[in-house]
């Protein structure tokens, strides 16, 4: 703030000694140093307040009068003109200039008849008045930035300094996470022995010992020294894949530092003239996708949605970005948002289900938007129906909703939601469907373990995506099928639950259900999603044994 002030006032002294300097008895300073000043990121007040000061001072009554009168329309029509909460451009605030220099000087020497030689004078005026505003702009841009630019290069040395001891932290954090998964793995079985004794503490062995001729209190031990392996399994595993990711964030650090000053200087200017106090602007960068990170508040009461901040950033960056999350305003308190590449695709989901159970349902689904720009789907099905299944295939779906969130692959989730059902020994095994969309590029990966046939709709064709795997819960080592596809504007992903496919009779159970989806008439996933499950409850009549559900999913590329 203080360094605006003295530049204000730097600023102001050098008005008024350009309104007094003199050209052939003109001061055609006058107008083009007011429109610069006009169109440029600096306090106005005190420069024009100088400006009128210096010509009451020092000019003859009536020259004053009529500089003044310029300074004062040209303020005034700019600041008229001006859209809301930001500055005129520099070219048509110099062109309003010069009409307004043109018409106060023609009309002033109407009085006494306007010769050859004053036409040349008020050209050269009208001329002088454009350049000169177009110049002094681009002086008090490069003053005003140049002080904000010497302190932002400390400021930005400081924090690649800070970032190098934050990413060294950092790692050494990870490393000790994936130290302690070793240390956590280190009782693991030796898989070609069949001896359980390597987990056991002395209490533990004397016991197995003792129950050596006691066939089955021998095996409860045995189960008992299972589940202790896979408890330990689970919480290596959790703490490598913990580890690792932690050590991912570090890298974060280097994309911060490799950024672009003159963007992040274009955007915070850009944004500050939309009467916001921006504080700070980071671009940092992940897989070739830019995100601006923006430290700021608005000014007064005025509202400013955060749309029209993305705009803004998008014009600076000559691509379409969004604001990331469900905020609409810019609040009052000094917060950070964060913006990113719009995507390629959009899609719309709907789901239609039918239980066995009225109260509950042993189906349970997902549809969310992950920060990468990824859309997870995902089916979970309980064995049986009513509130166990329920609540297990629940906890299914809340847990890969967490993981995902938190950045774990798709694979390293379905790991561990099975090591827990394995190690926990007391859950039936549930099914697990996920499809993961590509928002940018339209690549969707699709994994099962149990889960029931996804099919993939484009025009008049369709692919069914089978699986052979088992459901989580069944084996010590998770059993998973996964696949990639490449979708397309317009196409569909339609997952369904086991109970779809069990209602059918036919033997070519996978060829009903694309039939009934290639002649579902409706495009919006919703009407979709019903038109198949009530034609599949048609086809089954009252042969309806297991829950059901459909989720369809149409992807649309926003510019096709």
């Amino acid at each position: 703030m203080k360094e605006k002030v003295i530049k204000s006032g730097v600023i102001s002294v050098i008005g008024a000694i350009l309104s007094i300097v003199p050209i052939m008895g003109y001061y055609p300073f006058v107008g083009a140093f007011a429109v610069a000043v006009m169109s440029s990121y600096c306090l106005r007040l005190p420069t024009i307040v100088a400006m009128l000061a210096a010509m009451v001072w020092r000019l003859d009554i009536v020259s004053c009068m009529k500089y003044s009168l310029i300074l004062l329309a040209l303020a005034v029509v700019i600041k008229l003109l001006e859209e809301k909460g930001s500055r005129m451009n520099n070219k048509v605030a110099a062109l309003i200039g010069s009409v307004t220099v043109l018409l106060m000087e023609t009309t002033d020497m109407l009085g006494t008849g306007i010769h050859s030689g004053e036409i040349l004078i008020i050209t050269g005026l009208v001329l002088l008045t454009f350049s000169g505003g177009l110049l002094f702009h681009l002086f008090l841009g490069i003053f005003i930035s140049s002080g904000r630019r010497i302190h932002s290069m400390g400021k930005k040395k400081k924090q690649m300094e800070d970032f190098f001891v934050y990413e060294e932290r950092l790692r050494d954090i990870g490393d000790s996470f994936i130290r302690l998964s070793k240390m956590a793995g280190d009782t693991y079985f030796d898989n070609n022995s069949d001896s359980v004794m390597d987990t056991f503490n002395n209490a533990d062995i004397n016991n197995i010992l003792e129950a050596d001729k006691n066939e089955d209190l021998y095996i409860e031990n045995k189960i008992i020294a299972n589940q202790k392996q896979e408890s330990r399994k689970l919480l290596s595993m959790y703490l490598k894949e913990t580890g690792k990711i932690i050590k991912g964030i570090s890298n974060e650090t280097n994309k911060l530092v490799k950024t672009d000053e003159d963007l992040e200087e274009n955007i915070a200017k850009n944004i500050s003239e939309m009467k916001i106090h921006c504080m700070d602007v980071r671009i940092s960068e992940d897989k070739g996708k830019k995100q601006i990170t923006v430290k700021m508040r608005k000014k007064g009461g005025s509202y400013i949605t955060l749309a029209s901040v993305a705009n803004n950033i998008s014009s600076v960056m000559n691509k379409k970005y969004v604001i990331v999350g469900d905020r609409k305003f810019l609040d009052n308190k000094m917060e950070i948002y964060t913006f990113v590449e719009d995507t390629n695709y959009f899609v719309m989901h709907g789901i239609a289900k039918k239980s066995i159970n009225s109260s509950s349902s042993g189906d349970n689904y997902t549809c969310i938007n992950l920060d990468s720009g990824q859309t997870l789907l995902s089916i979970s099905d309980g064995m049986g129906t009513g509130s166990k299944a329920s609540r297990e295939s629940s906890q299914v779906v809340e847990l890969i909703e967490e993981f995902m969130e938190c950045g774990y692959s798709e694979e390293l989730t379905l790991k561990l939601i099975n090591s827990m059902f394995v190690a926990k020994g007391n859950m039936c095994p549930a099914t697990v469907d996920m499809s993961i969309i590509d928002m940018h590029s339209g690549m969707c990966g699709i994994l099962k373990s149990g889960a029931a046939t996804t099919y993939v709709k484009r025009d008049r064709w369709v692919e069914a995506i089978k699986s052979t795997s088992l459901p989580i819960g069944v084996m010590e080592s998770v059993d998973m099928e996964a696949t990639r596809k490449k979708l397309y504007d317009g196409d569909f992903v339609i997952m369904v639950s086991d109970g779809i496919l069990e209602s059918i009779e036919d033997t070519e159970k996978d060829k009903v259900i694309s039939d009934i989806i290639l002649s579902a008439k409706s495009k919006k996933p919703k009407d979709m999603a019903y038109e198949i499950l009530n034609t599949v409850c048609e086809k089954a009549g009252s042969i309806i044994s297991d829950d059901m559900t459909v989720l369809v999913t149409g992807i649309w590329d926003k510019f096709a």
